[in-house]
Order: C-alpha cells, then sequence, then structure tokens
C-alpha cells in the first residue's frame, strides 16, 4: 500500500512464506528470507517490479539431497455449527492412498496466529 493510501499492490508472488525483508535506499529491491515446505529458510533478492529474483543461499541443500520429504498441504472441514475450519495435512513421502498411516494430530487456538505450508521446520519434525 503506497504511503499516501490507495490500491494495494503486489510485489513479490509465490507459493511460499516470507519471514523477513528489508527494502533497498532506493525501494526497488528487496532481500528477505522464504521458505517452501521442501526449501526452509533460504535468503532471496528480488527486484520489486518483478524482472529477476536470485536464491543467495541453499543453507539445507546438502542435508536435504538425501531426504525425501512429505508435502503439507491444506484442507478446509467444517464445525458442527458450520463454521468452516481450516488444516493441514501432511502426508508422508511416498504417500499411497491404498495404505492405513498413524494420525497425529496438533490443535492450536486462532485466529491470532497462523500457519502455513511453509513453516520452516515443522511439519518435517512431525515425519520423524
Amino acid at each position: 500500500v503506497p504511503v499516501g493510501g490507495g490500491p494495494i499492490e503486489v510485489l513479490l508472488t509465490a507459493d511460499r512464506e516470507m519471514q523477513s525483508y528489508s527494502l533497498s535506499p532506493d525501494g526497488m529491491q528487496a532481500g528477505f528470507v522464504a521458505s517452501k515446505n521442501q526449501a526452509p529458510s533460504d535468503l532471496y533478492l528480488a527486484a520489486l517490479d518483478g524482472s529477476c529474483e536470485h536464491r543467495l543461499t541453499e543453507v539445507n541443500g546438502e542435508w536435504l539431497a538425501s531426504k525425501t520429504l512429505g508435502e503439507a498441504n491444506d484442507l478446509w472441514f467444517e464445525s458442527i455449527d458450520g463454521t468452516p475450519i481450516h488444516g493441514w495435512i501432511v502426508k508422508p513421502p511416498d504417500f499411497s492412498p491404498t495404505e492405513q498411516y498413524p494420525l497425529i494430530l496438533s490443535i492450536h487456538g486462532g485466529p491470532h496466529v497462523m500457519w502455513s505450508r511453509h513453516e520452516p521446520t515443522m511439519w518435517h519434525e512431525w515425519q520423524v
């Protein structure tokens, strides 16, 4: 949102979570930390006009190369009173719909704090 008000302008898009950012003095670039389910917490640099983006680090690359991780996907279900409830499911690596798997529930309050599929490491810890 411009300082003087006006419409919201989307500067960066991607299916990821941005944890923090810093703008260049001229406001044309941003450095930021972002996570994806399959690539937790790396540093990026992007032009805010969308012309280019570079991943500057690959902190977990060596470790991730030897791992198979499950995907985290969101789902919606309805409570008793019809209120829509948002949740996440992390299927095991090499998931097969014909197999049965144990289920872990982690229930937290809200709506004051959000979780996303790209929390830096949370979903990976649940897979062990």
